[in-house]
């Protein structure tokens, strides 16, 4: 049975994670540079956490979901830099202030 994305992108929204939802409040109604960036955006057989296609920038938030997934990242950062995607994996936790309501 094939995976569902949109199911599994919908599922990811609901249950992001704290560094998710802080870069999600510096990154909507285009409050970066006047750039529209979807939440865990699909492209191709893959999610991303943030994605701009105007500029074909991906953001990859914080998160121990990827420690154990190194060499199926390394594939898919390869696929999406030959796709015209940047790609970046930030500190978000370590770099944006602190709201309310998230905790380190």
């Amino acid at each position: 049975m094939p995976l569902n994305l949109t199911q599994a992108a919908r599922a990811l929204r609901r249950d992001s994670t704290d560094a998710e939802r802080l870069l999600w409040q510096h990154l909507k109604a285009r409050q970066l540079d006047g750039l529209k960036f979807g939440r865990q955006g699909q492209i191709s057989r893959f999610i991303a956490d943030f994605v701009c296609f105007e500029k074909g920038l991906i953001v990859e938030a914080d998160g121990g979901q990827h420690v154990h997934e190194v060499e199926k990242d390394g594939e898919r950062t390869a696929w999406l830099n030959a796709q015209g995607f940047t790609f970046s994996a930030s500190g978000i936790m370590r770099s944006l202030p602190m709201s309310k309501g998230f905790s380190k």
